[in-house]
C-alpha cells in the first residue's frame, strides 16, 4: 500500500497536525450529509424509524471512509455515502412502503427497506471488487459522457424533489410530491420548505466562491442556531417543534442504535425486494461509473497517477463491509479528497479521523442531531441536487455538443415526469443511438487514390509508366477503414454514386476496395456492396476486392457476390493493382485473375519464355548497351558476368545473406519479399527485364534485406565483389559507368516512391 505509515517517527508529527482539523471537518460534513440522506430515504410511514436508520448509515459512513482512506491509491483520498445510490434507494424505499402498507406492520416495512439497502451495498461491493480484480475498470468508461451526465442530472432533480417533499410533509399528513403543484404553495407548507430552498441557494452561492472544507459545517451550525433563535423568539420550545415535525428528532430510547438480531430477518418481505430488483441493479453499475469519474477527476486535479482498478477494489471492500453492517453504499469523493490534499492533509490519518467523528456521532450524538431542523437537512439535499443540475444542465450547454446536450435533457425530462428507471432506460437507448450516430459520422473511406499516381510495386519501363500515367485514372482505389455497417457502408455507396455520376471525372474501368484496415462488416453492409455491384455492372466496371478477411468474404457471399464472377479478390492491394495495370497495358483480353505468369505475358515488355539460349551473348550485349547507354562499356563488362538460370519459385538471394554478388535481370520476373509469420510474404518490389538486383546491399556491404525469388523462368547475370574490385583498379571508366547505372535506377525508384507518397497525402 502506498502512502505514509500510520506509526510515523516523531519527525513527521508536523505533517500529521493538519489531519486532525481537516478530518474533523470532513467528519462533520459526512454526519450532516448522512442525516439528510436518512431523512430522504426514511420519510412518510418510515419516518418513525429514521433514528435507527441514521445509526446504520453513520456506521456505514465510518466504514466507508476508513477503508477507502486506507486502501486507495493516493493518501488523503476520502470516501463516504453518495447521492446517486441514495436517490435510487429513496425511490425504492417509497415503492416498498407503498406496496406493503397497510397490509403489514410498519416495522416489517422498515426492516424490508433495511434489507434492500444491505443487499444493494453487498452486491455493489462485490461488483466493484470483481471489476477491479479483473482489471475491467476501463470498460465501464464506455458509457457515453452525456448519458452519464443525464443520469446524474436526473439524480439532482430527484434530490431536489425529494428534499422539498420531505420538508413539506406534515407529521400525520398525506405524502406529497411535486406533482401536487399548488398544495405545496399553501402558507403552512410553504413555510416548511421555502427556508430550506433559501438555505440551499445561499450555500450554493457560497460554494461557488470558496471550496473550503469548513463551509458546509459552518453553514449547517449557523442554520441550526438561526432557526432555534427565531423559534425561541416566537415562543416555541424544542419539544413543541419536535412534536410538530420541524426537527430531525427525537429518536426515542436507545438513540441511534438498537440491538439487532437474526430474528429480525423473519419480518423481511423478500418478495417486495425482488420486485425492485431492476431498480437496485442499476446502483452497482452507476456507482462504478461515478466512482471512475471521481477517480479520474482526482487524478487530473492532483496530477498524480491513480490506479483505477485499485480504486474499484478499495470501494468494493468498503461496500462489502458496509453491507454487512446494513448501511448505505458509498465510494470515493472528489471534493473532500482534493481539499485534504490542498490543505496539507494528504494522509491516511485524515480519513481515520473523519471516520472517528462519524462513530462518535453514532454513539454520543443523538441529542445534538435531534436538534437539527428538517429545513436545514432538506436545504443540504437541495444544495446537492442543485449542484448536479448546475454542473450538467447549466454548464453542459457550453461544454457539450447540441446533440449530446439534447440527450441529457431528454433523460432529465423522462426522469422528472415518468421516473428514474424510465430515465435510465432512455439513457441506455440514447447510448446506443449516440454510438450509431457517431460511428456513422466516421469516414469509412480513409483514402481515395487514382491508378495514375499510385502504382503496384512492379518496376516497369519508362514507356509503360507513361501509359499508366495516361490510362491510370480508369482505376479508382478506395482504402476503407473501421467497422462497416449500414450507416458507414451507405456513405460509401453515396460516394460512388457521386463519383460515377460526375461527367467531369475520367471514365472508370476498375474500382478497387482495400479492406486491410476494416475490422468487420455486418449483413446490412454486405447488401450495400451488392447494390454497389448492381450500380457498376451496367457501366462495365470491374470490382476488385483486396485483403478482405474471411468474415468479410462470408458477408459478400451471403449478399450474393461471388469471387471471379462478381468481383476479383486478391491477397493485398499491391497484387490487385498489378492485375489492373496489366489489363490497362495489355491490348489482349483480360488475363485470369491472380496468375502472375499470365499477367507478365500481358505486359508487352515481358517475355518469360525467353531464356537467351540461342544467342546469349548478343542478347546480353544489347541489354548492357541499353542499361549503360555505352556499347563500348557493354563490351567491356560482358566477359565479367556469370549466367544463372532460375526456375519458378527458386530463390536468387535470401534475407540476411552476405551481399557478395550484383545481378542483372536479363529475362523473366523476380520479386523481392519479406516473410510474415502466418501470412503471405509482403511483396516489396517486382522486377522485370533490364533491371539491376541487389545493388544496395552490394555497394553498402549490408546483409540482404529481403528474399528474391523467381516468379517465372528467368535468367540473371551476376557480378562478384572480387570482379568489381578488379574492374575498379584496371578499368575505372567501366566501374564509373556501372555506378552511374545504379544511381539512375535508384533515382527512378525514389521518384516512384515520392509520387506514391504524394498521392497518399492528398
Amino acid at each position: 500500500m502506498s502512502g505514509q505509515p500510520l506509526h510515523a517517527p516523531p519527525g513527521s508529527l508536523r505533517r500529521w497536525l493538519p489531519c486532525l482539523p481537516i478530518g474533523l471537518a470532513v467528519g462533520l460534513v459526512e454526519v450532516a450529509v448522512v442525516g439528510s440522506f436518512a431523512a430522504l430515504i426514511f420519510a412518510g410511514d418510515l419516518a418513525a424509524y429514521m433514528g435507527q436508520a441514521m445509526g446504520l448509515a453513520l456506521l456505514a459512513a465510518a466504514i466507508n471512509i476508513a477503508l477507502i482512506s486506507l486502501l486507495a491509491t493516493l493518501p488523503g483520498t476520502l470516501g463516504g455515502s453518495q447521492e446517486l445510490p441514495v436517490t435510487i434507494l429513496a425511490v425504492v424505499a417509497a415503492s416498498i412502503a407503498q406496496q406493503l402498507s397497510p397490509a403489514i406492520a410498519p416495522q416489517a416495512a422498515f426492516l424490508t427497506v433495511l434489507a434492500a439497502i444491505a443487499i444493494t451495498s453487498l452486491v455493489t461491493g462485490l461488483v466493484l471488487l470483481l471489476l477491479g480484480h479483473f482489471k475491467l475498470g476501463r470498460w465501464v468508461r464506455y458509457l457515453p459522457y452525456p448519458v452519464v451526465g443525464g443520469v446524474l442530472a436526473g439524480t439532482g432533480w430527484l434530490l431536489c424533489a425529494g428534499a422539498i417533499t420531505t420538508m413539506a410533509t406534515v407529521p400525520g399528513g398525506p405524502p406529497l410530491n411535486l406533482q401536487h403543484g399548488l398544495p405545496l404553495l399553501q402558507p403552512e407548507l410553504l413555510a416548511r420548505w421555502l427556508p430550506g430552498l433559501l438555505f440551499a441557494g445561499i450555500l450554493l452561492w457560497a460554494h461557488t466562491r470558496t471550496r473550503h472544507v469548513l463551509l458546509i459545517p459552518v453553514m449547517v451550525v449557523a442554520g441550526v442556531l438561526l432557526f432555534h433563535a427565531l423559534m425561541s423568539l416566537g415562543g416555541h420550545t424544542v419539544a413543541s417543534l419536535s412534536a410538530d415535525g420541524w426537527l430531525l428528532g427525537p429518536f426515542g430510547q436507545g438513540g441511534l442504535w438498537r440491538d439487532w438480531a437474526w430474528a429480525d430477518l423473519a419480518s423481511v418481505q423478500w418478495h417486495a425486494i425482488a420486485g425492485q430488483a431492476f431498480s437496485l441493479a442499476t446502483i452497482p453499475v452507476l456507482s462504478a461509473v461515478a466512482l471512475l469519474l471521481n477517480a479520474t477527476a482526482l487524478e487530473l486535479a492532483s496530477r498524480r497517477d491513480v490506479d483505477l482498478n485499485r480504486e474499484l477494489q478499495a470501494a468494493g471492500v468498503a461496500n462489502l463491509a458496509a453491507g454487512l453492517a446494513g448501511g448505505l453504499p458509498g465510494f470515493q469523493e472528489t471534493s473532500t479528497s482534493l481539499m485534504a490534499q490542498r490543505m496539507g492533509a494528504a494522509h491516511r490519518l485524515t480519513g481515520l479521523v473523519a471516520a472517528l467523528v462519524c462513530g462518535l456521532a453514532l454513539w454520543h450524538g443523538a441529542a445534538l442531531l435531534s436538534l437539527i431542523p428538517d429545513m436545514v437537512l432538506g436545504g443540504l439535499l437541495l444544495f446537492l441536487g442543485l449542484s448536479l443540475l448546475l454542473e450538467w444542465v447549466w454548464q453542459g450547454w457550453t461544454t457539450l455538443s447540441r446533440l449530446d446536450y439534447a440527450v441529457l435533457i431528454v433523460i432529465v425530462a423522462v426522469t422528472a415526469t415518468v421516473g428514474f428507471l424510465p430515465g435510465v432506460a432512455v439513457g441506455l437507448l440514447a447510448a446506443v443511438l449516440l454510438f450509431v450516430v457517431h460511428c456513422s459520422r466516421i469516414e469509412v473511406v480513409r483514402q481515395v487514390l487514382s491508378g495514375a499516381v499510385f502504382h503496384s510495386r512492379v518496376t516497369r519501363s519508362a514507356a509503360q509508366r507513361h501509359l499508366l500515367a495516361e490510362r491510370g485514372d480508369a482505376t479508382c482505389i478506395l482504402q476503407l477503414q473501421g467497422f462497416l455497417f449500414f450507416g458507414t457502408a451507405d456513405r460509401l455507396l453515396a460516394h460512388m454514386r457521386e463519383r460515377l455520376g460526375d461527367p467531369a471525372l475520367p471514365t472508370l474501368r476498375f474500382v478497387v476496395l482495400d479492406f486491410r484496415r476494416v475490422s468487420g462488416i455486418d449483413s446490412t453492409a454486405g447488401l450495400v456492396f451488392a447494390k454497389l455491384h448492381l450500380l457498376m455492372q451496367p457501366r462495365g466496371l470491374r470490382l476488385i476486392v483486396t485483403e478482405a478477411s474471411p468474415a468479410v468474404l462470408c458477408q459478400f457471399g451471403q449478399a450474393g457476390l461471388h469471387p471471379g464472377q462478381d468481383y476479383q479478390g486478391f491477397a493485398d492491394l499491391d497484387r490487385g493493382l498489378e492485375w489492373c495495370e496489366a489489363q490497362l497495358l495489355a491490348p489482349l483480353p483480360a488475363a485470369p485473375a491472380g496468375d502472375p505468369a499470365a499477367d507478365a505475358a500481358a505486359d508487352p515488355a515481358a517475355d518469360p519464355a525467353a531464356d537467351l539460349s540461342a544467342n546469349a551473348e548478343l542478347a546480353l550485349r544489347a541489354l548492357l548497351a541499353q542499361l549503360l547507354a555505352d556499347p563500348v562499356a557493354a563490351d567491356g563488362l560482358l566477359p565479367c558476368l556469370h549466367r544463372v538460370a532460375l526456375r519458378p519459385g527458386q530463390l536468387l538471394m535470401r534475407q540476411g545473406d552476405v551481399p557478395d554478388h550484383l545481378y542483372l535481370l536479363a529475362a523473366g520476373q523476380l520479386t523481392a519479399q519479406r516473410a510474415r509469420p502466418g501470412r503471405e510474404p509482403l511483396r516489396l518490389q517486382t522486377l522485370r527485364d533490364a533491371q539491376v538486383v541487389g545493388e544496395v546491399g552490394f555497394y553498402l556491404g549490408q546483409p540482404r534485406s529481403a528474399d528474391v525469388v523467381a516468379d517465372v523462368p528467368s535468367v540473371v547475370y551476376s557480378l562478384s565483389v572480387e570482379t568489381l574490385r578488379r574492374i575498379e583498379q584496371q578499368q575505372p571508366e567501366l566501374a564509373l559507368a556501372l555506378q552511374r547505372l545504379v544511381l539512375r535506377l535508384l533515382a527512378g525508384r525514389a521518384n516512384h516512391l515520392a509520387d506514391a507518397l504524394e498521392a497518399i497525402q492528398r
